[in-house]
């Protein structure tokens, strides 16, 4: 059996935390353009309510996957148990505030939403499917020995393999609300760019500890965080494709930033669920001119 070679050095542990708090910023700096974009508008009006719960959803197990490896010294020293960093964790707590708020926007403050805009029944049947697993894995606990930290661990590796999926799914409403709106209006890009730079210097903080450590598969023994990392590229990409290559016509057609809705102009989200497209319905704004209203059967949502 070969030995594991540690590859410790000052520079490298350098540029492992300058990448972790860097990452911390870019991705915790992702959650502001949308909160302020929406508080400006005093709208949700273009922003999938289905990603914002899911988006709660999948903090609130990343806050608890980071939070128990790091204060359980006997969690954190089992033979699995992934490298942790005091920045993950305030990272996802602080994201989780975040996507809280926004949310809140929406259902507390009563910004102005579209007609029928809510929470799709797909979205909740994840959050329900989330919520039951868990629970399942929390029995399973309570029935192992005490002594035995392995079940508590499954269930932190249980939250982190829920923060995954609902990563994978989140994006997916909101991307089809863009195609079916053919228009990223209401949705910011810039937390799209904060948060690609998040996923790039978030791998290689995992990769730059896996190397030092000596064993590269403690990249894939991470899943949330090398997951989390790949998927927010991934999707980001979909969405700068969307607002710089097929709907940039739309934004200097109409006029106005390029987050932001012209004043006379609100949007009704199709339902991206079943694919049905919108009807437009042509009103008169207060200064009498023409304004363009989009309805739908359902609308939703990340």
């Amino acid at each position: 059996m070969n030995a594991i070679q540690v590859h410790s050095s000052p520079v490298l542990e350098w540029l492992s935390r300058a990448s972790g708090w860097i990452y911390f910023v870019a991705w915790s700096l992702s959650f502001y353009p949308q909160a302020i974009l929406n508080y400006r508008r005093k709208s949700v009006e273009g922003f999938s309510l289905d990603y914002g719960s899911l988006n709660v959803l999948g903090f609130l197990c990343y806050s608890i996957y980071t939070l128990g490896f790091l204060l359980f010294p006997t969690l954190s020293s089992a033979e699995d148990a992934p490298l942790m960093r005091f920045n993950d964790a305030v990272f996802a707590l602080h994201a989780l505030a975040l996507s809280s708020f926004t949310l809140f926007q929406a259902y507390g403050l009563g910004y102005r939403r579209a007609q029928n805009q809510s929470v799709s029944p797909a979205a909740t049947g994840i959050f329900a499917g989330a919520v039951i697993s868990c629970g399942l894995l929390l029995l399973r606990a309570m029935w192992m020995p005490k002594e035995d930290p392995d079940a508590w661990v499954d269930i932190l590796f249980g939250m982190s393999y829920v923060k995954v999926i609902v990563t994978i799914f989140k994006y997916v409403p909101q991307a089809l609300l863009n195609y079916h709106l053919k228009s990223t209006r209401g949705f910011s890009i810039h937390q799209i760019t904060l948060d690609i730079t998040g996923g790039l210097l978030s791998n290689a903080q995992l990769c730059l500890d896996a190397y030092m450590a000596g064993d590269m598969s403690d990249v894939t023994g991470n899943p949330a965080k090398f997951g989390l990392g790949v998927l927010s590229i991934g999707y980001n990409l979909v969405f700068l494709w969307q607002h710089y290559g097929l709907y940039w016509r739309e934004r200097e057609e109409k006029g106005g930033g390029e987050d932001e809705l012209a004043p006379h102009t609100a949007l009704e989200p199709p339902n991206t669920l079943t694919g049905h497209p919108q009807t437009p319905i042509r009103i008169q704004s207060s200064i009498g001119l023409p304004c363009l209203f989009f309805t739908s059967i359902h609308p939703h949502h990340l």
